[in-house]
């Protein structure tokens, strides 16, 4: 396994190393349960301790990335192209995912500036 990126129950968002060790975590709650976001994430594989993952989060079903991270990490111990991505649950709340896009070139969404 690569990155993982962790909704807290506070409403943080973490992004994991692959052992699960907390790499960076947002500084308040930036999710709610009963709302729509947008998230970007952003993957660079790294050569051992320099992977990059970047996760952008826009409110009320904005489709536009944010200027800035609210969580990110260069400090990645993956080394490897990503080769699947899993969305789940694992709390009681019901999440919904609308549109997944998949990229390998650029930011996507309806707009990618």
């Amino acid at each position: 396994m690569l990155s993982r990126v962790v909704v807290l129950a506070a409403g943080q968002v973490r992004v994991t190393d692959s052992s699960g060790t907390a790499l960076a975590t947002s500084s308040s709650g930036i999710v709610s349960t009963g709302s729509t976001y947008g998230i970007w994430i952003r993957y660079v594989k790294g050569s051992g301790a320099n992977g990059i993952c970047e996760i952008y989060v826009s409110g009320a079903g904005n489709e536009t990335k944010p200027g800035s991270a609210a969580v990110s990490t260069a400090a990645g111990d993956w080394a490897a192209n990503v080769a699947g991505i899993r969305l789940l649950s694992v709390a009681t709340d019901q999440i919904i995912f609308d549109k997944v896009r998949v990229a390998d070139t650029q930011i996507i969404g309806s707009d990618p500036a």
